[in-house]
């Protein structure tokens, strides 16, 4: 069976176990995991593919368990939404789709016998009918071990499909140490790989849209969406931004926004604290992380956002740089380098590490472990327990503001966030400790966390994909050092400041109180 125009769509696919495809399978089945969207997705082109090869039909399950790591109503919210728009979706491509929701009224009717509500056995027994299961190659959390526990369970060919990036992650090579390491490889590969991106607009032959009647009694999106997650059991303490909704409809309407009035602002701007207004910042993370829009469409809208990009203007005299390698607009670089260079470089890690990431110790490079391991001991100016950290009760104004962000909004500004990084491993009882901390705290409220950028950008507070800076300090051993007093000095953080002290406290966010103010939307 030919599935492969171009070697690029090859390098993106690897089985996960050696079961041969099942022709006489009932469909083929695409658990879409992490690439929550219809649309720019490798993995669903190769299950419309594969079911158009095979004479059947394509069914594409979602889920939501309450049981997921960090589960709050903030994430699950954002992830229902998208759900809610991945349903409406299906019914314009006129695909099979069966959404399930623990906890949701809709699967208590007519179940049968098999059908646990917790979800527990559900995608096993709908592989056992398929041709072949198509997912998503997501490089941590809970996909790559979900991923395998069905693969070893089922007698059903399980391929993975990786959508991460605009270059296959298997293309890229050996794990590297830093961006500027990453960088020749992804300007090298570009122009190879760019025309070979997932199909904006995927057209299914009718019989891929044959209805498949569901065999168990699937979750329907309910007008109240809110009120579903109050219903589901989830932790309340940490509610849904109100003015941040997840889903790919808003997804785009961020991306349109971003381009339209902030990326010719982005390479001069966008270190600059600022409120959600007003930031350069793209803020295109959580939709992201969470599958709702795709690397390959946000990267066309940035690089067409004057006319119509081809790969004739990349400057290849430039390659290897940060600047002047895809066009000659500096916004488009600067914001590029970000999105795929430094983006790639976590994912890559991430997918080809063989270590315990939960450890400081295999997490990070020898030298970056070795000079926090001779400074473990130091004596610390102040030391915060998880409790005053996670409340924002420490001496320092602007840390309290960038943490008060994060829990009021689900994010914080891209440079403060290094900052909150580094003060929580000044100010913890040990490198371990901060570790937790950050991990905590991001995973917990952060829309973007849980995800391979939100992790790299934690261990390189402890330096991962760092370099030793000299001098030797106190805690910080050669770790790149960051102050709240040279922020101070760097940036006019006065409308920063009085943006969060407009937000609503901690108190109040663990209270449900999550609306923004007009002022505060994107």
């Amino acid at each position: 069976m030919e599935r492969f125009r171009h070697p690029s769509l090859a390098a993106r696919v690897r089985p996960a176990n050696p079961h041969p495809i099942r022709e006489t399978g009932d469909y083929v089945l695409y658990w879409m995991q992490l690439y929550r969207r219809l649309r720019w997705n490798h993995a669903l082109d190769y299950a419309i593919e594969s079911a158009a090869n095979l004479g059947k039909p394509l069914v594409i399950y979602e889920g939501l368990k309450r049981s997921y790591p960090w589960a709050n109503a903030r994430l699950s919210q954002f992830m229902l939404e998208g759900m809610r728009d991945t349903a409406r979706d299906a019914a314009q491509l006129g695909v099979t789709i069966w959404q399930f929701v623990e906890g949701s009224p809709d699967h208590e009717n007519n179940r049968p016998a098999w059908f646990h509500p917790d979800g527990r056995g559900l995608v096993r027994h709908l592989a056992a009918k398929a041709c072949l299961v198509v997912t998503d190659d997501y490089p941590m959390y809970i996909v790559p071990e979900q991923s395998l526990a069905l693969a070893q369970k089922t007698d059903t060919a399980v391929h993975l499909v990786d959508g991460n990036s605009i270059i296959p992650l298997a293309n890229l090579g050996d794990p590297v140490g830093a961006a500027a390491h990453m960088r020749p490889r992804i300007h090298r590969q570009f122009a190879e790989h760019w025309p070979h991106g997932p199909i904006a607009e995927p057209v299914l032959p009718a019989v891929v849209r044959q209805a498949v009647p569901a065999p168990f009694p699937t979750w329907t999106p309910p007008e109240d969406l809110p009120r579903l997650v109050q219903s589901i059991g989830v932790d309340p303490t940490v509610p849904a931004v109100a003015n941040i909704p997840g889903g790919r409809e808003a997804g785009l309407a961020h991306l349109r926004e971003f381009v339209r009035k902030r990326l010719t602002r982005y390479a001069e701007e966008r270190s600059i604290p600022d409120s959600l207004q007003r930031t350069a910042a793209s803020g295109l993370s959580p939709y992201l992380r969470h599958g709702h829009v795709s690397i390959h469409e946000i990267v066309s809208a940035v690089l067409n956002h004057r006319g119509n990009w081809s790969v004739d203007q990349i400057n290849f005299k430039n390659r290897n740089k940060r600047e002047g390698f895809y066009c000659d607009d500096a916004d488009v670089n600067s914001f590029l380098d970000e999105a795929i260079t430094w983006r790639d470089l976590g994912y890559h890690w991430h997918r080809h590490r063989r270590t315990d990431i939960r450890s400081l110790q295999t997490a990070l490079p020898d030298w970056a472990y070795a000079t926090l391991h001779r400074h473990s001991t130091d004596r610390r100016a102040h030391v915060y327990t998880r409790e005053q950290w996670e409340h924002a009760d420490t001496h320092d104004h602007i840390w309290n503001a960038a943490q008060r962000e994060l829990v009021a909004t689900g994010r914080i500004h891209n440079y403060l966030r290094m900052l909150w990084g580094k003060k929580v491993l000044e100010w913890s009882a040990s490198p371990e400790e901060a570790y937790q901390t950050l991990e905590y705290l991001n995973n917990k409220y952060a829309l973007d966390g849980r995800d391979p950028n939100s992790y790299s950008g934690i261990l390189w507070t402890f330096g991962l994909f760092d370099r030793p800076w000299p001098p030797e300090r106190q805690v910080f051993g050669n770790i790149r050092y960051m102050s709240s007093e040279n922020t101070a000095k760097k940036f006019k953080l006065g409308p920063y400041l009085d943006w969060v002290r407009s937000l609503p406290t901690i108190g109040q966010v663990h209270r449900g109180v999550t609306s923004l103010t007009p002022a505060t939307l994107f």
